[in-house]
Order: C-alpha cells, then sequence, then structure tokens
C-alpha cells in the first residue's frame, strides 16, 4: 500500500512538471530578419507567427524593435504577453489629477487590417484578442484599426503598464465613404473601444488595470479618410455584464477621447453597462479623464434586473472647452441611468416589476469644467453617495437627479461646490444654493420635452450641512 502512494505521488508530480515544462517562453521582434524559430536569438518577426506556433501558458515576449508589429494577436489560454513599456502612474495629492510618465519602450503593437462600420467581426483590426485567463503587461499599441484590447468572458485578466495612442481608427468615419443617411439608425460599431470586456456567462469575470494612459497619437486631426486621423475615439475602457464581473481600474490617465464626428455617437473614457441578471462589481481609484470634445467622463447605464456596484475613489474629470449648446448633457462627468432605454426613447419597460438596482459611492473626487458634475435618470431603489467631493466651473448644475422614483436614495453633504452655477427655470444665472439639486419626479418627466412636467419642483433639498468652498 505504501509503495502504492509513493508511485501515485511521484505520477503526480510528472504530470505537473510536465505541464510547467510544456510552457515555454515565445520572443517576436518587429523586422527581425533571418532565421526564426522564436527563441531569443532568433525571434520571429511576425504576431502571426507567434500565434501559429504558441501554446497555451506560453509567455510571449517582445523585444525592443524601432519598427512596429503589425496584424494583431489572439492569444490563448493562460497566455502572458510581455512587453518593455512602461506607465508610472503617482497621485499628487486629493482633488488632484493624477500624474503619469510614460515609455513606449521599442515594443508596439498595431493593427491597420482594413475594416468599415459594418464589419461586425469583432476581432477585424484589433491589436489583442484575449481568450481565459492573459496577463498584458509593459506593452504600447498605436493606431489600432479598432479596439486596441477586446475579450468576451476573458476569466481572470491583468492589464498593467499600458499605453494606447489612436486607437479605435474605424470609429472615424469617412464621409465619402459609409455615411449612413440621416434618417438610418446608428448601428452599434462591434469593433469600437479602445478597451472592451464583454462578461456573459456565470463564470467569474475578474479584471484588473492598473497603470494605464489612454490617448491620442500625433498628430490627431479629425479631417481625412478612416484610420489616417490620429485621435483616439472613445469609448476607452468599455465594461459590458450579462454574467458576473469584478472590475478594478487603477491608476491612470484615459485624455482626448474623441467622439465620432459623422456619426456623432459617443465616447466617454469609461462605460460601464449591464444587462439581463448581470452582477457587475466595479472599483476605479485614481483615475484622471480628461473629457476630450463635448465627451463624459464616466457613463454607467443599467439594463433589466441588473445589479451595480460602483466605487470611484480620486476620480478627476476635466471637461474641455469647446461646449456644444445645442445638447446641455453633452458633457457630464459621471452619467447614471437605469432602464437606458427607457431614458432613450422614453418606453415603458414591458416588466415593470424587473428593475436594475445600483449601489454608487464617490468620494474625494473632483469635476471640473463640465455643464454637469453628476446626472442621473433613476428607476429603481438606488443608493447614491456623492459626499465628500469637489465641483467647479459648472455651468448648469454640479449635481442633477434628473429623474427619479421616491424610494431613490442621494446623498450628496460634506461637498465643496466652489464657484458652480445652476441656470433656473426662467434661464437666469445665480450662484448655486448649496442645498439645493434639479430633481424631477419620474411621473412628472415628459420624455418628448426632457423637461420636468411639474414646474413647482425645480429643485429638492438633500444637503443638511453646508457647502464649503475649496479654500476652507
Amino acid at each position: 500500500m505504501k509503495r502504492h502512494r509513493i508511485l501515485l505521488s511521484c505520477l503526480i508530480a510528472m504530470i505537473s512538471f510536465s505541464s510547467v515544462a510544456s510552457a515555454s517562453k515565445i520572443y517576436v521582434q518587429a523586422g527581425a530578419i533571418g532565421t526564426s524559430d522564436g527563441t531569443k536569438q532568433h525571434p520571429y518577426n511576425s504576431l502571426q507567427q507567434v500565434q501559429d506556433h504558441s501554446n497555451p501558458g506560453d509567455t510571449i515576449v517582445i523585444l525592443n524593435s524601432s519598427d512596429v508589429l503589425d496584424g494583431g494577436i489572439i492569444l490563448k489560454d493562460n497566455q502572458t504577453l510581455l512587453g518593455n513599456t512602461t506607465v508610472n502612474c503617482n497621485s499628487p495629492g486629493r482633488f488632484k489629477p493624477i500624474k503619469c510618465t510614460t515609455d513606449a519602450g521599442g515594443t508596439t503593437i498595431t493593427n491597420t487590417t482594413p475594416g468599415n462600420i459594418f464589419d461586425f467581426n469583432p476581432f477585424s483590426g484589433a491589436g489583442i484578442v484575449l481568450a481565459k485567463n492573459n496577463t498584458i503587461s509593459g506593452v504600447s499599441l498605436k493606431m489600432t484599426n479598432s479596439s486596441a484590447i477586446i475579450g468576451f468572458d476573458p476569466g481572470k485578466v491583468t492589464v498593467s503598464n499600458v499605453l494606447i495612442e489612436g486607437g479605435n481608427q474605424i470609429k472615424k468615419l469617412d464621409p465619402t465613404f459609409n455615411r449612413l443617411a440621416p434618417a438610418a439608425p446608428v448601428f452599434p460599431v462591434a469593433a469600437g473601444i479602445n478597451i472592451r470586456f464583454t462578461a456573459n456567462s456565470a463564470d467569474n469575470t475578474q479584471v484588473s488595470i492598473n497603470d494605464i494612459m489612454l490617448r491620442s497619437a500625433t498628430p490627431c486631426s479629425l479631417t481625412g479618410p478612416a484610420g489616417t486621423s490620429g485621435c483616439n475615439f472613445g469609448p476607452g475602457i468599455e465594461v459590458i455584464g450579462d454574467g458576473v464581473a469584478k472590475v478594478d481600474i487603477k491608476k491612470g490617465i484615459l485624455t482626448d477621447l474623441r467622439n465620432n464626428p459623422i456619426s456623432n455617437q459617443t465616447g466617454p473614457p469609461i462605460l460601464l453597462m449591464s444587462t439581463g441578471n448581470a452582477t457587475l462589481t466595479t472599483q476605479i481609484d485614481s483615475i484622471t479623464t480628461f473629457g476630450g470634445i463635448d465627451n463624459d467622463g464616466i457613463d454607467i447605464w443599467l439594463e433589466d434586473a441588473s445589479n451595480m456596484t460602483v466605487g470611484l475613489n480620486k476620480y478627476h474629470y476635466v471637461g474641455s472647452a469647446f461646449n456644444d449648446t445645442t445638447d446641455r448633457f453633452r458633457q457630464v462627468g459621471l452619467e447614471v441611468i437605469t432602464h437606458l432605454s427607457l431614458f432613450l426613447n422614453g418606453f415603458p419597460p414591458v416588466f415593470p416589476d424587473i428593475k436594475p438596482q445600483i449601489n454608487l459611492t464617490v468620494h474625494d473626487s473632483y469635476f471640473d469644467r463640465d455643464e454637469i458634475g453628476t446626472i442621473m435618470f433613476l428607476r429603481n431603489s438606488a443608493h447614491i453617495d456623492l459626499s465628500g467631493s469637489a465641483f467647479t466651473n459648472a455651468s448648469i448644475v454640479p449635481v442633477s437627479v434628473l429623474a427619479y422614483e421616491p424610494t431613490v436614495l442621494v446623498n450628496a453633504i460634506n461637498n465643496y461646490w466652489d464657484d458652480s452655477l445652476l441656470i433656473s427655470v426662467s434661464g437666469e444665472k445665480m450662484i448655486l444654493n448649496p442645498n439645493s439639486i434639479l430633481r424631477c419626479l419620474i411621473s412628472n418627466y415628459n420624455f418628448a420635452t426632457g423637461i420636468c412636467a411639474n414646474t413647482a419642483e425645480p429643485g429638492s433639498i438633500i444637503e443638511t450641512a453646508p457647502a464649503k468652498s475649496l479654500g476652507q
């Protein structure tokens, strides 16, 4: 019996050793010449070679080069992709934007595969396509025709020290081609996000993103055909939950993300969306977003019976100076909408008793030069805590609960309003009453006009403590 146990232990050890031994390092270098076998001495010269010859569990190492690896890569399960790109981010203090230094490090990936908005293959033109349980560190992605990083039910994923410049080029439509007729619906572009994670199953998706920089390439021009602008078209980081997912986004700058100049599709730096029976938990810490041209900072959308818990800490939003006066809700630091279809179309839900739920906390955050600091359309039992943050230079109102149900709890005490302004019902500007926000019961909200039908309730007291200026 003892002998059998010894033999069994040896067999298990041999199997474990075999599994470890089967994982290997594969090297690739843009512009490498001569014999290539994936070793450090003779690296592959294309990501397609790596994709063809690598196995699950392998570590792929990108060696420095002045050239760029073109074509993108579809990873296999448990693979790790490493380069020399560095993104070092440090927060200088409360209510200050985070500071980041970057170095592409000679390990840059692109994918110039042609595409158009009617190409619904989400992998076409993508830089990195995730499998299950991948790690990406030290990689620069530049001018990818569609998503820089994309994954569907990716399992446990870690993304760190990643620089994305001029991502999502297909989002820039060529005005001489692919232009939709004015009456045509705007189709969602499947390949249209810088970093996209979709959790469709009950398997726990766990995503960790830290030390990240998203920005436009140089130069950035909104004219010219698709794929040549250099601008970075949003969304920046998009998480779509129809299953169970936990996402942490920490330390980074998401800047200068542009809307689609032809179809005008929105492109916030961060978009969180849950549908079905999804359970999505997200923590965003020490992230600075610059709105670009008439862009939101973070959009949170919920549908169906989904449940979302979101924590924002040291989130810093700075809007652009290019306000679109035709749409006063185009530049919002934080947008929270439950029952998105009801908000966009005015259609009541098919099953009115099925409502999404959100628990949101926003602490030590800063909203500057936006039209509205936060806007919320809440049809559910929501718990919103916006205390301990600063709102400055808001041209309409710092906190707008556009429409809500009586079960909604919004806590906005102990904030800093500074010089934010309120446009009253009659239109004149006045210094914001620190104890007031715009509120409207959903039963009084006119979906056709976007105006509260009950003009007797332009504001509602929610603060129980005096507001403070940043100087206090």
